[in-house]
């Protein structure tokens, strides 16, 4: 029998291990598949549309059932975020969301950028949640400006 060359081995192992993935990750889908229909919600067939459609079904719902829809037992939204596990550092400025999640892509790696965003949606998620009131982007750049941590030297 002749051996495989060092390229044969790398390749068939990495075949082996996508396999094993793809394997895992339909159980996971068929898996939450299979509770959403216990509660009476359809998820069609294929990896794709299935995680799609479970994750705007349960997108909306999903925060306030982890915080019952109260956040007063949080100190700030510092640790609201922080509970979540989204702890990257704060790079604050006074662009939009989206332009400000551009700006982190910009200058970070993507994995840092979408932890970045993250968590600055959890902090406007626990604003929301506390002052139960629709998020109106801006609203509060004129309060956080005039903050004494934020004011310039004379």
């Amino acid at each position: 029998m002749r051996v495989k060359s060092l390229e044969q081995q790398a390749l068939q192992g990495l075949q082996r291990i996508r396999s094993l993935w793809m394997g895992t990750r339909t159980s996971r889908i068929n898996a939450l598949r299979g509770f959403c229909r216990e509660f009476g919600i359809a998820i069609p067939v294929g990896a794709r549309t299935g995680i799609e459609v479970i994750s705007r079904v349960l997108a909306d719902p999903a925060m306030v059932a982890a915080t019952s829809g109260d956040v007063s037992h949080f100190k700030d939204a510092r640790h609201f975020a922080s509970w979540f596990g989204l702890t990257p550092r704060e790079h604050s400025s006074v662009c939009g969301v989206r332009r400000w999640a551009l700006d982190v892509r910009s200058r970070t790696n993507h994995n840092k950028a979408a932890c970045a965003l993250a968590n600055k949606m959890a902090r406007i998620c626990y604003a929301t949640l506390r002052d139960k009131a629709p998020f109106a982007e801006g609203t509060n750049l004129a309060r956080k400006m005039n903050r004494q941590a934020h004011m310039m030297p004379a």
